[in-house]
Formats: structure tokens, sequence, C-alpha cells
């Protein structure tokens, strides 16, 4: 064989092995890709096989979880040989995030990243199609929460961090705080908060901690965050200044109480 021959030989081998291993690469789709409409369906005799490799995903570089969690559900289709060869975003990503904005692509590429190095033994009846769901945790760690429809046990969600030593604000002198005898007002009005446009967009949810003072007359004159979602503080802020409580008596006579009270945004 000629140099030449042999040069052309070499180039035809390198293109065989650059096909195999673009026909292997994950592309994140949308829509079902030509492996899925193949998918033999999941039975007794067909199951998901057993993974053999897996890594997790990490939060992705940038992102904080103020509140609530990311939640991630991929569609995987796997090969005969266990690889996992198409990879469909179904729902997308629901994130809180500190500024507001939606993480939810960036969740979703982590995921998939991490998803695309998973390997299978090799299925009964290739290819097979099966959802997994990966749930990110406001601390940033990534938990398997589903495997091909099956529930995983959920893990114990961290504790909440503690809520800051702020020194006392200037509107707490003269107020008794709740505890010690003093017990919390009852609530005679509720104003539930206005959702801003902006984290309904970014699915936003959470809670905001207040710090209030409840007048003798049992309106909020004075409220401080503790513990904040940035976007979200001021609707806590407008809707907590509308409630109104019961009088706190002390010895006969209306009292102002210092408490701290809970705003819960959740969205359908």
């Amino acid at each position: 064989m000629s140099s030449q021959d042999g040069l052309r030989a070499s180039v035809a081998i390198a293109l065989v092995l650059l096909g195999g291993a673009m026909a292997r690469a994950q592309v994140l789709l949308t829509e079902p890709g030509p492996l899925e409409r193949q998918a033999k369906p999941i039975t007794p005799e067909n199951p998901i096989p057993k993974r053999v490799y897996f890594v997790m995903p990490t939060r992705p570089a940038a992102i904080e979880l103020a509140a609530g969690r990311a939640v991630v559900t991929l569609r995987l289709t796997l090969d005969g040989a266990g690889s996992v060869a198409e990879i469909r975003s179904k729902f997308g990503g629901l994130v809180a995030v500190g500024n507001g904005l939606a993480a939810s692509d960036a969740f979703i590429e982590a995921t998939a990243d991490a998803v695309k190095q998973w390997r299978y033994e090799s299925p009964a009846e290739p290819p097979i199609s099966f959802d997994v769901r990966i749930a990110f945790a406001p601390d940033g760690t990534a938990s398997l929460v589903m495997h091909g429809g099956m529930a995983l046990p959920p893990m114990a969600p961290p504790p909440p961090p503690p809520l800051p030593d702020l020194p006392p604000a200037p509107w707490a002198e003269g107020a008794v705080r709740v505890g010690n005898g003093i017990h919390a007002p009852f609530k005679i009005r509720h104003v539930p908060p206005t959702y801003p446009p902006e984290a309904i967009s970014a699915r936003l949810q959470g809670v905001v901690i207040l710090e209030t003072r409840v007048d003798p007359d049992g309106h909020i004159r004075n409220a401080r965050v503790l513990r904040s979602i940035p976007i979200l503080d001021q609707a806590a802020l407008s809707a907590v200044s509308q409630w109104e409580f019961t009088p706190t008596l002390l010895n006969g006579t209306g009292v102002p109480v210092l408490m701290i009270v809970t705003v819960q945004f959740s969205l359908p």
C-alpha cells in the first residue's frame, strides 16, 4: 500500500470514528427524537436496565437558590449498549433565585451534562425511554427524586438558616415581645401578597420572614425583613401593612407587640 493510500485509509477510519462519536453525542431535544420514537415499551420482560455508572449535576455557577428549589425532569433514551443516546427536556426547571431571574435553562443544561454520562446495562429490547427527575436543594446539592416513574424517598430538607441577630429597631422601643406569657394577637384581617409579574415569570416561590410591631389598635405600623427574597420583599411588606389583629392587653391595657410573621409565596 502506498503512503497516499495509507493516508486515505487513515482519514476514512477517522471519519468513521468521528461519525460514530457524533451519532452517540446527545443533543438536548424538546420533541421526541428518532430513537425515542422507536422506543419499546417498559414491561416486566423489558425493564429499565440497571444503572452501572452515574454522576450528579452541580449547581450552575453564579446561581444561588435563595428559596425553594430547582426541579428538572428529563426523558432519557438508551441505545442497545446502555448509553444515553437522546435526552429530551420535558417540563423545564422551577427555580427560585436570589435576583429573581429565570434560571431554568442553566439548571436543565447542568442536569443534561451530568445525565449524558450515565451508563446502564444493555436493555433487553432497545431502545428504551424513561423519565428522570433531579432536584437542586437551596444549598445547591442535587438528588435524584424520580427514576423511570418511580418516586424515590425524599431527602430530609436542610434546616433553615437562623434568623439574623439584628440590633433592635428604633420603633421597637416600648413594645413587648411575644413569648414569656405574652400571646400572639389573633389576626382578624388577612391580605395576601400581590405577586410581582417578574417573580411569576421566574417561577419564584418561598417565604419572606418579617419582624413587625402591632400597635394597641391591632394595626401593623412598622416592619422589617429578617429573611429576604429580594424580589418579593416589598410585596410582603405591602401585604403585612394591611393586616389587622385583636388588641393585646397587659393588665387590662392595650400594649404594642413585637412579633415575627411569615409571608408565603407559592405558585400553582
